[in-house]
């Protein structure tokens, strides 16, 4: 059985003050570019590890209906606080199970980054099929070992 990943328990308050609301001000023409104009008005869309809310609210603010999960008790514990209208669970990306009812799927900054095996990924991508509708989106991001490497002391991106 694998465990529930918790390691942002302890980050969240930080997270949702400092990183929440600036990153979906950043997020949000990406997602008007690659996958809302391909939904319907008021599609379904599971947001994978959440976080703190902030997308979704920005999501169902649109009319969008939005259900988020993320492993961490404390980030659901705030979404609550930060969102109390949208639908947020406390489960895995790894082991979630959802009905087939979801137009999309989006997983955003960089979260499936902390899924460390193929085999994980692969029991995520699984999980995410599973819950879309046919012809249902999956968005995701990650980051590549080539985004990471240092030139002269500077981070470079692709």
């Amino acid at each position: 059985m694998t465990a529930r990943y918790t390691d942002y328990d302890t980050f969240a308050w930080t997270y949702s003050k400092y990183w929440g609301a600036d990153s979906v001000r950043h997020l949000f023409p990406v997602l008007e570019s690659l996958l809302l104009p391909h939904l319907p008005s008021r599609a379904r869309i599971l947001d994978l590890c959440c976080g703190t809310g902030q997308l979704a609210r920005a999501l169902a603010q649109r009319g969008y209906q939005v259900t988020g999960i993320d492993g961490s008790e404390e980030m659901i514990r705030l979404v609550h606080i930060n969102v109390p209208d949208v639908e947020f669970l406390v489960e895995d990306a790894r082991t979630f199970r959802l009905p087939a009812i979801y137009h999309a799927v989006m997983s955003t900054y960089d979260s499936l980054n902390h899924i460390m095996s193929l085999e994980e990924l692969s029991r995520v991508f699984r999980n995410v099929y599973a819950c879309l509708q046919q012809g249902g989106l999956f968005l995701f991001d990650l980051n590549m070992e080539q985004g990471t490497k240092l030139a002269g002391g500077a981070l470079l991106a692709l």
